[in-house]
């Protein structure tokens, strides 16, 4: 029996994201405190980037907290309040995703936002 979440992720039309679903077990049934989520946005085009992007914007809604590792930093201003940036495993700079995206700090942040 699949979970709402399933189901949703199931109309879209891609194997790989089938398979990453199934492959998490992700059943949001469950009210999770914390989804984390590695890459979600990574090899899919951009019509699933938007349709997930709607479906985790209804997770925030919903008073859970979504840890997201990403590299696409259009998609992690779009969702994120707050955004740690790493470099060799370090953080070299966190805040409020608007005070990094409008007025970052460490060059490697700037690198970052100057490239995307």
């Amino acid at each position: 029996m699949e979970t709402e979440f399933e189901a949703t992720f199931l109309n879209i039309d891609k194997n790989e994201i089938r398979k990453k679903l199934r492959k998490a077990g992700a059943d949001l049934s469950l009210k999770p405190d914390l989804l984390i989520c590695d890459e979600p946005f990574s090899s899919i085009d951009i019509k699933s980037q938007k349709q997930i992007i709607r479906i985790f914007r209804d997770i925030k809604k919903s008073k859970t907290t979504i840890l997201l590792i990403a590299h696409n930093l259009d998609i992690v201003k779009k969702l994120s309040d707050y955004a740690v940036i790493m470099l060799d495993g370090k953080i070299v700079e966190s805040g409020s995703t608007d005070k990094i995206y409008n007025n970052p700090v460490h060059r490697y942040t700037k690198q970052l936002l100057s490239s995307d």
